[in-house]
């Protein structure tokens, strides 16, 4: 078990040994488990921007999904939860200046319908597929 070494404030907190900021950024651990947040919905588009509010985002709208801009993304995965039928294209295509392609399993675009989840992880180069639920 970790010693605390000083009192928790309001910003740091000790849990085992582990000192996490609890009242900023949208990663938590809570008994060593990465806490994933919610962020704001995201408009579908051939390119999407993610918020810097959370790791999970609704997307909305029916347009494909080509590519995601990497402005302001805190690293870690990241799960897109459809709200309506839309596809997201394996690597689609010429890749516009600060964003990057989406590689999906099998090489496959990816038909999403409602409820659909889609997980991602950025290498550093692509977002590459992780996880998916196909309701």
């Amino acid at each position: 078990m970790a010693k605390r070494t000083k009192a928790a404030t309001q910003e740091d907190e000790y849990i085992g040994p582990t000192r996490v900021a609890t009242t900023t950024g949208p990663r938590r651990l809570q008994r060593n488990r990465l806490d994933l947040s919610r962020g704001a919905s995201v408009a579908s588009a051939s390119n999407i921007t993610l918020g810097t509010d959370g790791n999970i985002f609704a997307i909305t709208g029916t347009t494909t999904i080509n590519h995601i801009t990497l402005a302001n993304w805190n690293a870690g995965p990241v799960f897109l939860h459809f709200n309506t039928s839309l596809t997201v294209t394996h690597n689609g295509g010429s890749v516009p200046a600060g964003s990057a392609a989406i590689f999906l399993a099998g090489g496959a675009n990816f038909s999403a319908t409602v409820n659909d989840t889609l997980g991602l992880i950025y290498d550093g180069t692509v977002w590459r597929e992780f996880c998916r639920t196909a309701v």
